[in-house]
C-alpha cells in the first residue's frame, strides 16, 4: 500500500481516540473512562496491524501464502515437457 494510504489509517485512527476522549465525564471515576478508550484504541491498532499483514501476503509468516501450487504446477510441466518433446523450449523455466 502506498504510504499516503497509511498515513491517512493511521491519522484516522488517531482521530477515532481522540473522539472518545471527548465523551469523558468529569463525574464518572477513570476506570470506566480508561477502559472506554483502551478498548478503541485496541481495535484500531489491531485493524491497522490487520490491514498491514493482508497488505504483505507473500512474507515468510505464520499464515501467509506459500508457491506451493505454482511450485507444482511448474515440476508438472517440466515432467510433461521431458516425457513428450525434451529438446524444446519450456516456456516458464523455473
Amino acid at each position: 500500500m502506498p504510504s499516503v494510504i497509511w498515513l491517512i489509517l493511521i491519522i484516522g485512527g488517531v482521530l477515532v481516540v481522540a473522539a472518545v476522549c471527548f465523551f469523558a465525564d468529569k463525574e464518572d471515576t477513570a476506570l470506566p473512562q480508561v477502559a472506554m478508550i483502551a478498548s478503541v484504541a485496541v481495535i484500531v491498532v489491531s485493524s491497522l496491524l490487520l490491514v498491514r499483514f493482508l497488505d504483505k501476503p507473500y512474507e515468510n509468516q505464520n499464515g501467509s501464502i506459500k508457491p506451493t501450487a505454482m511450485m507444482r504446477s511448474l515440476v508438472l510441466i517440466q515432467s510433461e515437457h521431458q516425457r513428450t518433446d525434451p529438446k524444446a523450449a519450456i516456456p516458464c523455466p523455473s
